[in-house]
């Protein structure tokens, strides 16, 4: 398993970043064999939910086809974060399976043993954690131009700066820093340094 953070410098203390391909094996394995348990994953990498969230997360908390509410995050505060399609349909094939409410059948620290094994199953490195999943929804969101204010408020950070420390600099980031840097100051068709700074798309 291949990591960003192993190649690629970061700024903060964030974990590595799980990586795409390693993450639909993970989904795959999941989906296979313990099938109740793939919403929870889902609620990680695809809405950003933390651990303590995952495990009051509740099938009458979504609203609309494109939003989920977690009704209490981290400091009592309330926020709404993305509902993906594949997201929607696992829960309501949840529902379909379990009825409405809660999408969590574990206590907090069982949720540890249940990644735990699905890694396991995966033959996937075990530095895999819950709040990995949450860097990787929130690289994903910076990588594809999401400004960094809007992905603050979907992970419930209550000041920006503390979304900075998911904001992986992937290698790519730093020859398209020195192209800028390398160019005319005037160039208009390139685009100004701080959205790149910001995480906006190339």
């Amino acid at each position: 398993m291949v990591y960003e953070g192993r190649v690629n410098a970061h700024i903060g203390p964030g974990l590595p970043i799980v990586q795409f391909e390693d993450l639909q094996l993970l989904l795959s394995v999941v989906r296979d064999r313990w099938p109740k348990d793939e919403v929870l994953f889902l609620l990680a990498c695809d809405a950003g939910l933390r651990r303590c969230e995952i495990l009051h997360a509740d099938s009458r908390h979504v609203f609309l086809p494109d939003r989920l509410q977690v009704p209490v995050g981290k400091g009592g505060t309330s926020r709404y974060t993305v509902l993906t399609p594949r997201l929607r349909d696992c829960v309501s094939s949840f529902c379909r399976d379990h009825g409405r409410g809660p999408l969590c059948l574990y206590s907090y620290h069982s949720l540890r043993e249940v990644l735990s094994r699905a890694v396991e199953a995966s033959g996937l490195d075990a530095r895999v954690t819950w709040h990995g999943m949450r860097h990787y929804f929130a690289t994903r969101l910076i990588d594809g131009g999401l400004p960094l204010h809007e992905v603050s408020g979907l992970l419930g950070h209550r000041w920006v700066h503390s979304t900075a420390y998911y904001l992986h600099v992937r290698s790519s980031r730093f020859l398209q820093a020195s192209d800028v840097l390398s160019s005319p100051p005037f160039d208009p068709d390139r685009r100004p340094v701080f959205r790149i700074l910001e995480g906006g798309a190339a």
